[in-house]
């Protein structure tokens, strides 16, 4: 028996590196039947277990205003994004991948907010079944998510899958490693968000030991629009210099921003932003026994660039 497993081990560790081979040695041509950007190495995810993850030789992956569409190559098959473009298109369930918020879940379609490049849903894998984009898909889990920039139409962050784990779509959540990205030439139809960032000054808590921040109230004027907003990400230190502060969001993301009012933690469920004058709460596993904290606030108009928030005050609760 152990000589079996150390067989099959071997075949899977061929099939991983078989698959790398050729993903980036194969010529490939492109094509108008996708839009994922056809360059290498701008067309793979990564996952510890299958390897490379190809969105561009299928010709069939489409990202647009509402969702995604079509299916990725793996070592483990195909990935698809949502039933009707599946290989094997007999679901259960027609699921799929919204690019917003929408009733993915069970019908497939992705009838909320939509070009706001934060996806969620899920896709599918015959041989390890679902692949959640969002952690609002799941509620209690470890906040995740797969954006997408609405200006550079490059992606980034986590899926998660049950049995191999977390998917990146950027080696920028791999500090060190071989660079890749997914990216599209799709841009959002009427424009792009803008964005601005402020990083406050160092607030001293006086606690010598540390303290824990619990959470963060701003005051001002959120935005008329429902996907502009205002959210957050926490730096902390012990020491009141360090020589580079290092700014995270939920579970320690540096691609996440805190937007949720207490008791939850994580982003924004609806694509907008954190609203004013309620408690945001703030991940206690990344901001207990510091003595020293700053905070980004990240403002966002709408797609029109017609409305954005106006910040007057921001105040952070710490206790001992």
């Amino acid at each position: 028996m152990r000589y079996l497993k150390i067989i099959l081990w071997i075949a899977l560790a061929f099939t991983i590196i078989l698959g790398f081979v050729l993903a980036f040695f194969i010529p490939r041509t492109s094509a108008a039947s996708t839009n994922i950007n056809p360059a290498t190495p701008h067309f793979f995810a990564w996952n510890d277990v299958m390897g490379w993850i190809d969105f561009y030789s299928s010709q069939t992956v489409v990202v647009d205003d509402r969702s995604l569409h079509g299916y990725a190559h793996s070592s483990l098959g195909s990935i698809a994004l949502d039933c009707a473009s599946s290989p094997h298109p007999d679901c259960t369930i027609n699921y799929g991948i919204c690019n917003g918020f929408g009733a993915h879940e069970t019908t497939g379609s992705c009838s909320g907010i939509n070009h706001i490049g934060t996806l969620t849903g899920y896709a599918w894998n015959d041989a390890i079944g679902w692949i959640s984009f969002s952690s609002t898909n799941h509620n209690g889990t470890i906040p995740y998510q797969v954006s997408l920039n609405l200006n550079s139409g490059i992606f980034s962050g986590w899926a998660w899958n049950d049995i191999v784990g977390w998917i990146s779509f950027n080696s920028t959540n791999h500090p060190g490693s071989v660079l890749y990205d997914l990216s599209t030439s799709w841009r959002p139809t009427g424009g792009t968000y803008a964005f601005a960032y402020l990083e406050s000054a160092t607030f001293d808590t006086k606690v010598q030991k540390g303290a824990i921040l619990n959470s963060i109230i701003w005051q001002g004027e959120e935005s008329t629009s429902i996907d502009g907003g205002v959210d957050f990400q926490i730096a902390a230190s012990q020491i009141p210099n360090p020589s580079s502060w290092d700014f995270k969001g939920p579970g320690g993301d540096p691609s996440l921003y805190y937007a949720q009012p207490c008791p939850a933690i994580g982003p924004s469920l609806t694509g907008g932003g954190a609203p004013p004058y309620k408690p945001i709460c703030v991940d206690p596993t990344q901001v207990t026994n510091f003595r020293y904290f700053r905070y980004k606030v990240r403002l966002k108009s709408d797609i029109s660039h017609t409305y954005t928030p106006h910040v007057k005050e921001v105040i952070l609760n710490w206790s001992p």
